[in-house]
């Protein structure tokens, strides 16, 4: 079998914070603009990755398809299935047909997962209006609270995210030894 992973996706999802309906003691409270989200259980947050609805990332898997299937008929000839595959097939009848129009995309709708690799969603920068956390991995306008993780990364990195996290936590020990150690002195 093989896995295919598109690493920096054309496709940008959503997260949304939905206000929600709380109970008070005595009422019943409606989270608007005029009453803001005081608790965090006022609220849900929804997040859509927006799987397979960029143009671009289907015709990338098309291609990594192809060419895994054109490895696999080669060197494997017919002695396994490559996904969608049989299973796929019975699970979802139609859906996954190599003959079918647009099957690609079905199946990354259906099938596709993420790596959890979560990278932008705290970008870094010097301007609040641009970026959540500074260089030294502080959030803007939150004292003692830092981001250090691959989230600070602008796009995700093509190789393994857990050695870019480390490295990103090794500057961040080196930037909170140095202020613990400016505060000594």
């Amino acid at each position: 079998s093989y896995n295919l992973c598109l690493m920096n996706p054309s496709a940008s999802g959503t997260v949304r914070i939905v206000p929600t309906k709380t109970k008070t003691t005595t009422t019943t409270t409606t989270t608007t603009s005029e009453n803001p989200i005081r608790r965090l259980k006022d609220v849900v947050v929804k997040i859509d990755p927006a799987y397979a609805n960029h143009e671009d990332d289907i015709k990338a898997f098309e291609g990594a398809f192809a060419v895994c299937d054109a490895m696999k008929k080669e060197l494997f000839g017919a002695c396994f299935e490559a996904l969608p595959g049989a299973l796929y097939k019975h699970i979802l009848p139609g859906v996954f047909s190599s003959v079918a129009s647009g099957w690609v995309k079905r199946y990354t709708a259906h099938m596709g997962l993420p790596y959890f690799h979560w990278c932008g969603t705290c970008r870094m920068g010097d301007a609040k209006d641009d970026s959540v956390v500074t260089e030294a991995f502080r959030v803007h306008g939150v004292g003692n609270l830092r981001v250090v993780d691959a989230s600070i990364l602008p796009t995700c990195v093509s190789a393994p995210t857990a050695l870019t996290s480390a490295a990103i936590g090794y500057e961040a020990s080196n930037i909170l030894l140095d202020a613990w150690m400016r505060k000594q002195n």
